[in-house]
């Protein structure tokens, strides 16, 4: 799926466990049951928020309002991202 980001410039949507390490990427959906999709908004997960994918294994590590969290890969296949340029 393709969106288009505030600069009119479309990019691609992936999954958070596709995204490449040391990506900025934005949230653009969870395709979570409601339990999960609860959670991973508790841990800040949720649309919109900025995430910093740091390392991927059976568990990729991300910065997410400022703190460390590890999620499982396949958790992570249910985030889509797009990535996004910060200053």
């Amino acid at each position: 799926m393709l969106r288009t980001n505030r600069n009119r410039e479309t990019t691609p949507e992936t999954t958070l466990q596709a995204a490449g390490c040391g990506k900025q990427v934005r949230i653009t959906r969870l395709d979570a049951d409601h339990d999960a999709h609860q959670r991973l908004c508790e841990m800040g997960f949720c649309q919109n928020a900025a995430v910093l994918k740091i390392a991927h294994g059976a568990a990729l590590i991300c910065l997410v309002c400022g703190v460390r969290v590890a999620i499982s890969a396949r958790l992570a296949e249910r985030i889509f991202v797009q990535e996004a340029a910060w200053s």
